[in-house]
């Protein structure tokens, strides 16, 4: 058997190889916020269209993403938030957790081992 680690520290350890770059290079832009941004809409239909969901919105950073993420699963004041103890959003981020969530975190050691 094979040990490997599963690394899920921050989806920021990943890095756009070559052919992606160069896509990003060539997409078509305009502004996002005004619904003027002809790549994120087509993402954002895919994405509906994935889902069978009606409407989508554009998150552009994991900051984004867990502050929403946050504050819609915590309803009430001083919820616990789990996270490994080396997260990025506890690390990098923890005023999300206390002043955007009114929550607090819990970290854990969440090392996961894997065998194949």
């Amino acid at each position: 058997m094979r040990k490997f680690k599963i690394d899920l520290f921050s989806d920021t350890n990943t890095n756009p190889a070559l052919g992606m770059r160069h896509t990003m290079c060539r997409a078509a832009v305009g502004n996002e916020v005004t619904g003027e941004d002809p790549t994120v809409n087509t993402l954002l239909e895919k994405v509906c269209a994935l889902l069978d969901k009606e409407a989508a919105a554009f998150l552009p950073s994991s900051t984004m993403c867990n502050g929403i993420a946050f504050r819609v699963l915590c309803q009430r004041p001083g919820d616990f938030i789990i996270l490994d103890q080396t997260a990025h959003p506890l690390r990098q981020s923890a005023g999300l957790i206390a002043g955007l969530a009114q929550a607090q975190s819990y970290p854990i050691n969440g090392i996961v081992s894997v065998y194949l």
